[in-house]
């Protein structure tokens, strides 16, 4: 392909934010030569009317009528209207990135919705730090981090009939104290049911869906037990994550310390630190893995090895609560590497496409995939 032909297509991409971030260093390379005149392009009468074309459909929007008296005055003047064309696209040209991700989007926060066994909900985002309420002899609260911690009081009745249970929407995230001690963090879109008190129960049993990070205060007269996506997890004091989240492929179960027994209707198996359980509804296998990535989330941190870009975007929408729409299909590529959770949606993103894979577009909480 010759130069001047290059530089047209380089422009097309740039005007419908397309081009890719070595496209856009190319053509600026190629700006700062030509104010320079440190490069030559053959035929230039020809190339500058075609570029100059070029540069006023875009930026104008329509043809420039004054284009062919520019022509008809003359190689020197083309070359200086050329220059200084160019000049003044790449100068737009230079804020691609700002433009592509002009509506950048902020990431999610500490909140969730507790709903406690009379009924009553409590906006936990909303509440402020302090009591939040009194259930089974038990008292509700939550601290200047925003945790919620459950305490038992010595002079009530405690009482273990009610049930709560702890939701977290797209966007939030927040970790909850059992009466027991045991910590619980809740990733983004995800919930919690257990008893306000274990209190007369032979194990502490709770549900989970979504995805979850346990620290199991340890009991061995009482196990403690999490019911989730057609698995029991059956432990005594142990810390591990489990990933249950219904959009994906399989649920995870990933164990950090201690052990762990998994059933299944037809089958069990027993974990040990540094595994991971994988379940795909119809069969267990259970692996050696890098603990660090399963609870990058819990520790605010986006963390990927040799990941799917699929799984990625999956995590992405549920944090920051945006829609992912692939527009060439569902890319398989691969990517590693990681930025804070607390980073804006963009930072993310233009480090998986600085790997020249994958291109992003944000237009409202929508974000659009092209390779």
């Amino acid at each position: 392909m010759s130069a001047e032909n290059e530089l047209l297509l380089i422009m097309e991409r740039i005007s419908d934010l397309t081009a890719t971030d070595a496209e856009i260093a190319q053509f600026n390379a190629w700006c700062d030569g030509f104010k320079a005149q440190e490069i030559q392009v053959e035929n230039f009468d020809a190339v500058s009317e075609r570029v100059l074309l070029q540069v006023h459909r875009r930026i104008n929007k329509k043809p420039n009528v004054f284009l062919p008296l520019y022509m008809k005055l003359g190689a020197a003047v083309a070359v200086a209207v050329f220059i200084f064309s160019v000049w003044f696209f790449s100068s737009r040209v230079k804020s691609i990135e700002e433009i592509r991700y002009a509506a950048d989007i902020a990431p999610g926060r500490t909140g969730a919705t507790l709903t406690l066994g009379s009924g009553k909900k409590v906006n936990i985002g909303l509440a402020t730090a302090g009591d939040l309420a009194m259930e089974s002899g038990v008292k509700i609260s939550k601290n200047a981090s925003g945790d919620i911690i459950y305490t038992i009081m010595p002079d009530n009745k405690v009482t273990a009939d009610a049930v709560n249970t702890l939701e977290t929407s797209r966007g939030q995230q927040t970790q909850v104290q059992l009466p027991d001690g045991s910590r619980i963090f809740l990733n983004a879109a995800s919930s919690l049911t257990y008893p306000a008190s274990f209190a007369n129960k032979k194990e502490r049993r709770i549900s989970l869906s979504g995805e979850g990070y346990f620290e199991i205060a340890k009991d061995k007269a009482h196990p403690f037990i999490v019911d989730t996506r057609g698995q029991e997890l059956k432990v005594l004091g142990t810390h591990f994550n489990i990933n249950a989240y219904s959009t994906e492929a399989v649920s995870k179960t990933t164990l950090l310390e201690g052990s762990i027994v998994v059933s299944t209707a037809t089958s069990q198996q027993i974990l040990t630190p540094g595994t991971e359980l994988i379940n795909n509804g119809s069969s267990l296998q259970v692996k050696q893995v890098d603990t660090e990535l399963a609870i990058a989330w819990k520790n605010n941190l986006f963390l990927f090895d040799n990941e799917e870009l699929g799984t990625i975007m999956r995590q992405v929408e549920r944090w920051y609560d945006v829609e992912v729409i692939f527009v060439d299909g569902i890319s398989k590529e691969r990517f590693g590497g990681g930025v804070s959770r607390f980073d804006s949606v963009s930072k993310l993103l233009k480090s998986l496409q600085a790997t020249g894979k994958v291109q992003f577009q944000i237009k409202g909480r929508k974000i659009y995939v092209t390779k």
